[in-house]
C-alpha cells in the first residue's frame, strides 16, 4: 500500500474527538492536540513518534503526504516547543537552484529546499511556546502552507512538462 493508502487509513482510525475551539491556544507540548486540529481541518492527524523519540504527525498537503516534526523537547520526547510541517515531492526533472531561490523570494513563511537527491522539501517552522497560539492561528498557517506546497506542486508540474518538450 502506498503513503497516500496509509495516510488514508490513519484517518479512518483516528478516534473521533469534540472539535477544539477556535479560541483555545496549542502549544508543542501538546501533540495529540495538535493532530486533533489537523483532523478539523480535514487532513489525517496520526500522531506517532520519530527516531529521536520525538512526537510527529503523519498528514498531508497539497495532496502529497507530508508530516508535522516536534522540536526542541526534552530528552523524554515532551514539552516542545516548536514545531514544523513539511512536505516533500519526488521528481524526475529536477528543479534548478535559481528556480528554488525565485520560489522562496516569492514566498513569505515557508522555505524550499533541496534534499540529497535533489528533490523539493517545503518546511515552515512554528513557535508553540506556552501560552500558545489560538487554533485560528494555527489554522490559518497550516493553510497557508498548503497553498504554498499547492504552488510548488505547480511549479514541478511545470518544470516537468517544459523538460518533455
Amino acid at each position: 500500500m502506498g503513503k497516500a493508502g496509509l495516510i488514508a487509513l490513519a484517518l479512518l482510525a483516528a478516534p473521533a474527538a469534540a472539535d477544539v475551539p477556535e479560541t483555545a491556544l496549542l502549544t508543542a507540548a501538546q501533540p495529540a492536540k495538535v493532530a486533533e486540529v489537523v483532523r478539523q481541518l480535514g487532513r489525517p492527524g496520526l500522531l506517532e513518534t520519530d527516531e529521536a523519540g520525538d512526537p510527529s504527525i503523519a498528514t498531508g498537503f497539497a495532496g502529497y503526504p507530508g508530516r508535522i516534526w516536534f522540536f526542541d523537547c526534552m530528552e523524554d520526547g515532551s514539552d516542545c516547543l516548536g514545531i514544523r510541517l513539511q512536505v516533500g515531492i519526488g521528481t524526475v526533472h529536477k528543479l534548478t537552484l535559481a528556480q528554488v531561490n525565485a520560489f522562496n523570494q516569492e514566498k513569505r513563511f515557508a522555505t524550499l529546499s533541496l534534499d540529497e537527491d535533489g528533490d523539493p522539501i517545503l518546511a515552515y517552522d512554528l513557535s508553540m511556546m506556552k501560552p500558545g497560539v489560538s487554533v485560528a492561528a494555527f489554522a490559518d498557517s497550516f493553510r497557508l502552507f498548503d497553498q504554498q506546497a499547492t504552488a510548488l506542486v505547480e511549479m514541478v508540474k511545470a518544470a516537468e512538462n517544459a523538460a518533455k518538450k
